[in-house]
């Protein structure tokens, strides 16, 4: 049961303790237990009761600072015990009057096409905020999910559309392009699909993984030799970069906190476009990019070319006590550091 209901902390039940009254907490926090106490067996009386008991509590107190949020409990809740699309519908109707805020929209759309209780509004409300999509992960889950609702109202090329989009966005997930190959037949342009294959193999079967480094030896900009040999009981982080790629521009200040959080590491960077004079006298002088002047720069030379697949800048190596490549981050992602500090954790 846990995996099809995801747990929204809708914006509604975050409020300033001010705000809130003793009713209130007790209220949100019963709610709360309930919700994470349901389980196969007893889901769907938990919440059968538990929707009585919202309603009356709003009934009861109809100006409460938690209203959105029972609202979004609510909406979950009939989503995952009723099997009328009116009533779903319903809950989600009374939900959105009350919290329009866009991860809210999100996840009605999500729940509508999904569980295919209405494809149309689904998407409907989909194009409707795409606009407001203020960072990668929002535009291409977005993006997929109108691709999907599409596709079950059997508009074959607008689904298409919808991958390509959340693909341009992203290039390095592998489910746009899982979904592309599905759709892409139904649209009659099976000629395609050779092409979105050969990409999705290069993804899913990441040919740097298990790719061992321990004679791997270059030089650095000041001609110092670099064996990752040396390196050996370390882990060790390969950034390749340009310095006008605007995706590398986002991500490299976020290795300046994790160079911080993790002295631990031995982080190298490898540019491969600016000549050493531009690294030394022009980029390393800027306060962005200054933090790397006490870490390891490179050319990328024709060693790398030889032993890795560098496809996309940024790309992000890293390497086990083992000389052993464990991770291939391949493109910006928004997520990029909670994800690195999860596979590093991995690998201590």
């Amino acid at each position: 049961m846990k995996s099809i209901l995801i747990i929204i902390l809708f914006t509604g039940l975050v409020f300033p303790q001010s705000k809130l009254t003793e009713k209130d907490k007790e209220f949100g926090t019963h709610i709360k237990q309930v919700w994470a106490g349901a389980d196969k067996s007893n889901y769907q009386k938990n919440f059968s009761d538990l929707l009585v008991e919202c309603d009356k509590y709003l009934k009861d107190h109809p100006q409460t600072a938690i209203k959105a949020g029972i609202l979004g409990y609510v909406f979950e809740m009939t989503a995952a015990i009723s099997s009328d699309p009116n009533e779903v519908i319903k809950a989600a109707n009374v939900l959105l009057e009350n919290d329009n805020s866009l991860k809210t929209n999100m996840r009605v759309a999500q729940i509508l096409i999904e569980k295919k209780f209405d494809d149309k509004r689904g998407v409907e409300i989909l194009k409707r905020i795409l606009p407001q999509a203020s960072n990668g992960k929002e535009y291409y889950d977005a993006n997929l999910l109108l691709a999907s609702g599409e596709l079950h109202l059997k508009n074959y090329q607008s689904s298409v559309s919808f991958l390509n989009d959340a693909i341009r966005s992203d290039s390095t997930k592998v489910d746009g392009y899982k979904a592309l190959v599905e759709v892409l037949p139904l649209a009659g342009r099976e000629d395609e699909v050779k092409e979105v294959k050969a990409k999705l193999k290069t993804l899913e079967n990441d040919p740097n993984i298990g790719v061992d480094l321990s004679s791997l030896s270059f030089s650095d900009i000041n001609e110092n030799k670099i064996d990752l040999n040396n390196f050996k009981g370390s882990i060790v982080t390969m950034v390749f970069f340009r310095f006008e790629c605007p995706y590398c521009r986002k991500e490299l200040p976020i290795y300046k906190e994790l160079i911080k959080e993790h002295p631990e590491i031995k982080f190298i960077f490898i540019d491969l476009d600016e000549n050493v004079q531009d690294i030394k006298l022009r980029y390393l002088k800027e306060d962005q990019f200054s933090f790397m002047r006490d870490h390891t720069i490179a050319k990328f030379v024709d060693i790398f070319d030889n032993i890795l697949d560098i496809t996309i800048t940024p790309q992000t190596l890293i390497i086990d006590k083992n000389s052993v490549i464990e991770f291939d981050y391949r493109g910006y992602k928004e997520d990029f550091a909670d994800k690195f500090e999860k596979d590093i954790k991995s690998l201590k």
